[in-house]
């Protein structure tokens, strides 16, 4: 099994390079999006030598909870397909894990039929708002 880990970021060249070093194993590569108003440049040098980032890209200009998030996403999902990869993990750039790669790579080996993404139609009487609160409020 190859596991693609997907990282939407937009700060911090320093923590992302940590995070992508703690991701590091030979099963594992990772594709990140970084917002459209960074400078890449600074991103690339503290990135230097990851085996595992296999693409990094600038796509979109993202504001909080828009649609912007999505497009970067799948134009992420999209990367990481192409290039045959078979588990899909989508995180932030101020993420960090809380296990070791091995354990995350074996637990995915280990349910690799399973998914973990669930949604929920809207309206929805229990949510505020009836759960438009994103698609009304911010755009």
């Amino acid at each position: 099994m190859r596991l693609a880990i997907l990282i939407l970021a937009h700060k911090n060249p320093d923590q992302l390079a940590y995070l992508c070093h703690k991701l590091e194993h030979d099963k594992v590569g990772i594709f990140i999006h970084l917002d459209k108003r960074v400078k890449m440049d600074d991103f690339i040098v503290k990135l230097a030598g990851s085996n595992s980032l296999k693409f990094i890209g600038q796509k979109q200009r993202i504001t909080y909870s828009s649609i912007s998030y999505i497009y970067a996403t799948l134009f992420l999902l999209n990367k990481a397909f192409e290039t045959n990869f078979d588990y899909f993990i989508l995180i932030s750039g101020q993420d960090l894990p809380l296990k070791p790669i091995n354990e995350i790579y074996d637990f995915f080996k280990k349910n690799k039929t399973k998914n973990y993404l669930s949604f929920e139609p809207i309206p929805k009487v229990e949510l505020a708002y009836n759960g438009r609160m994103r698609t009304e409020f911010f755009s």
